[in-house]
């Protein structure tokens, strides 16, 4: 999906946010249907697509069930990470990012900040 406008405009401001670091970026809702991708749609985008909407989708079923606010989840790896959470009941990002998440915290904040307020 090629963005447009203000969506462009902050598609631009996030990846200038992680520099270097951003490996790759998707937004999406939860049943699946991509809003921003930087690789071009296949079958196993589609299946990273689905395994992070379930990874999303549990992490929210399982924070309602021990009434905690729904948490960022990290994947960490040598080298990087992948953040997966929620901006809004329906949108999801997910971030593969070099580097460790305390490097990048600030940024990842931002980030999220301002998916927060585009799509509210």
């Amino acid at each position: 999906m090629e963005p447009s406008g203000e969506f462009e405009s902050l598609i631009s401001d996030v990846k200038n946010l992680l520099k270097d670091s951003l490996i790759s970026m998707k937004i999406f809702t939860s049943d699946g249907i991509v809003l921003y991708s930087d690789s071009k749609q296949s079958p196993s985008e589609d299946f990273l697509v689905a395994s992070f909407s379930a990874i999303a989708e549990i992490s929210r079923s399982i924070s309602a069930h021990l009434n905690l606010e729904e948490p960022s989840v990290l994947l960490l790896g040598e080298r990087g990470f992948i953040i997966i959470k929620r901006v809004i009941r329906d949108v999801i990002l997910m971030l593969n990012v070099k580097g460790s998440y305390g490097e990048h915290s600030e940024a990842i904040n931002e980030v999220l900040r301002r998916l927060n307020e585009f799509f509210h």
